[in-house]
């Protein structure tokens, strides 16, 4: 029974590791496309200019954080998921037309819609792994989930300067908008909120799974605590760790790109005479402390 149910039912989690890298890879992509688009051959933005628009997917995506929870136990987390993916794909296809058409006010107005449809992404997800994983498989399928938004990173910093060399800018939010559509249109398809909603799943899966997590049979529903909950100093001290971790990972991740090509004189798309690094080497630097972390 373990091996049947592990061994068909897990696989179908592979879905939500690539969800986490796909749309990692979207909300990274910016990064490093805009040390070209803010070149003087392409929209000559000001360094003002490119701040806004780098911090404007967090304007949206810190809206629904909480909310997303509360959205994912009643809509359910495949729905949440499948918006969030669709709609960044959708949205990352339009962008490089924003840019041209629009100016950096509509690339802002792009990337806070992406920001609040990745609201849902991480309770979507956690929704979806407490309803599909079985309890002893928890902690080796979630860290193998979660870990596709460091291979995203990575991925996305490697293949970048080599799709924007190649293609040039645009495609860089082409590629990544057309797989998150293929994404989408599999998922719409495979994905549920839970075994007991999959049309899919054959019934020893559903049994395992349900098994595992003592799902089998009428469940209660207990009211959530929220009083103990932002009394509790741990729960306040993981609050303040988080932001803390949060602040310099993404500022490191959204500045490095631009820092590296206006101060250190690297060109991250293509070999320059005033750069001392190869396309590869750049790729290298670039990705390495992300995929270090996957």
């Amino acid at each position: 029974m373990r091996s049947e149910g592990v061994g068909r039912g897990t696989r179908r989690l592979l879905l939500l590791f690539l969800a986490m890298m796909l749309s990692f890879a979207m909300r990274v992509n910016m990064s490093l496309a805009i040390v070209t688009m803010a070149s003087p051959d392409a929209f000559g933005w000001s360094v003002q200019t490119q701040s806004v628009v780098l911090s404007s997917f967090f304007w949206g995506y810190v809206v629904l954080q909480i909310p997303g929870g509360v959205m994912a136990t009643r809509f359910g987390g495949a729905r949440l998921i499948l918006a969030c993916v669709g709609i960044n794909s959708l949205v990352t296809l339009l962008l490089p037309l924003a840019g041209f058409y629009g100016g950096w006010e509509a690339v802002c107005a792009c990337r806070v819609v992406q920001g609040l449809a990745q609201g849902f992404l991480f309770p979507a997800t956690h929704s979806l792994i407490s309803k599909w994983v079985p309890l002893t498989e928890k902690s080796r399928l979630g860290t193998f989930i979660y870990a596709g938004a460091q291979f995203g990173t990575a991925v996305q910093f490697m293949a970048s300067g080599f799709i924007a060399h190649a293609w040039g800018w645009p495609a860089i939010f082409y590629m990544n908008g057309g797989l998150g559509a293929v994404w989408t249109l599999i998922y719409a398809f495979l994905g549920a909120d839970s075994p007991q909603r999959s049309k899919i799943i054959s019934s020893e899966e559903k049994f395992y799974i349900q098994d595992s997590l003592g799902q089998v049979g009428e469940q209660k529903v207990y009211a959530t605590p929220w009083r103990s909950i932002w009394t509790s100093a741990p729960f306040i001290s993981l609050i303040i760790v988080h932001c803390g971790q949060n602040w310099g990972f993404w500022t490191l991740m959204t500045e490095i790109p631009s820092y590296m090509s206006n101060v250190l004189g690297v060109n991250i798309k293509s070999v320059s005479n005033n750069s001392h690094y190869t396309l590869d080497e750049n790729a290298v630097i670039l990705l390495h402390p992300y995929l270090n972390t996957f």
